[in-house]
């Protein structure tokens, strides 16, 4: 399994496009990677993914990348308009609920987003079918979502060094992962030993570790863990959002009438790489979206879907469907970071 790209990333301003990148300081290369930063675009009462062709229908939204995106938005008005994303290939809409402060709309100052292997075999990845249409999160949310998908914390302001927004959620899944591996080796040491067992006395205290371990193996398989509490920040930090996308496609739809079925989570079980489940065989890239506003946080800070729990993004991909898989072979199946 590829390793996470972890330590440092400069944040570097980019005259031409106006843009605040993360640049990975120590990337490695068994972790491919692409990072395509997009600017804030503009705010509207839009969404062409839940409320197509129905303007002013949603909560207030603000739009990132396409500078076209509307209610109206289709694969080929996007990929046919101007795109504020680094990348000249990439004519996706991104979008997500604005954030107030006291009542007043706040802009992203950066979001960012990484294109990665998510802890699958890189060989695997398979590029965004163009036209694709995604959300991460529930709009709907009134308590904490699970914090391998939607993830609020605090970074230094003034401080020009970041820590790599995308680490945590590799790392919280590599512990994972490393629990139920040592569960699973403690499962089969017992029950080789109640095969073996000689007498009631051995058989009930094996059988009772089996108990104990499965129980515990099922807490932490099917037990997220809940994050969502939009934070006030200390003096000098500002507020982030990191939202993490399903990264298995059925390989058919390109939406669904929930807009959420055709995607999934990869899964993983034991030591190896994670899969994708039969249901969605297409592995496309584990995409994170991280977003910085300019505010503390706090009770003065509210989403426009209501609730802090509610954050939630939306994809619209309309990349130029050679130049995202230039990137995917070169990048994420290659093993090399791509800044």
């Amino acid at each position: 399994m590829g390793k996470p790209v972890v330590g440092k990333l400069l944040l570097v301003a980019s005259a031409a496009m106006g843009l605040l990148l993360f640049v990975p300081a120590n990337s490695s290369a068994e972790e491919g990677y692409f990072n395509a930063p997009c600017r804030f675009s503009h705010r509207a009462a839009d969404d062409p993914i839940v409320f197509p062709r129905q303007a002013g229908a949603s909560h207030m939204h603000d739009f990132l990348g396409n500078s076209s995106t509307d209610s109206r938005s289709t694969p080929g008005s996007l990929r046919s308009s101007p795109t504020l994303c680094s990348r000249a290939a990439d004519r996706s809409a991104w979008w997500v609920p604005t954030l107030y402060e006291n009542g007043v709309a706040l802009a992203p100052e950066v979001a960012s987003t990484y294109y990665r292997n998510g802890g699958r075999d890189p060989s695997t990845i398979e590029p965004f079918p163009f036209g694709l249409r995604v959300i991460a999160g529930n709009s709907k949310a009134t308590g904490p979502q699970d914090e391998d998908v939607v993830h609020w914390d605090c970074s230094p302001d003034s401080e020009m060094v970041l820590a790599d927004p995308t680490a945590g959620f590799f790392r919280r899944q590599a512990r994972r992962r490393k629990t139920m591996s040592h569960l699973d080796r403690s499962i089969a040491r017992h029950q080789r030993a109640l095969r073996g067992a000689l007498g009631p006395r051995a058989s009930r205290k094996h059988s009772r570790a089996l108990v104990r371990l499965r129980a515990q193996r099922g807490r932490l398989r099917m037990k997220p863990v809940l994050h969502g509490n939009l934070p006030l920040c200390p003096p000098g930090e500002v507020v982030n959002l990191s939202i993490q996308f399903p990264n298995c496609w059925d390989g058919t739809r390109l939406d669904s009438p929930d807009h959420q079925a055709h995607m999934t989570f990869s899964v993983h079980r034991g030591e190896g790489p994670a899969t994708c489940p039969a249901s969605h065989p297409k592995a496309v890239p584990s995409v994170q979206l991280h977003l910085r506003y300019p505010t503390r946080g706090g009770p003065a800070v509210q989403l426009a879907s209501g609730f802090e729990y509610s954050a939630h993004a939306d994809f619209f991909n309309a990349w130029d469907p050679g130049g995202l898989a230039d990137l995917v072979t070169n990048c994420i199946n290659a093993g090399v970071g791509c800044g």
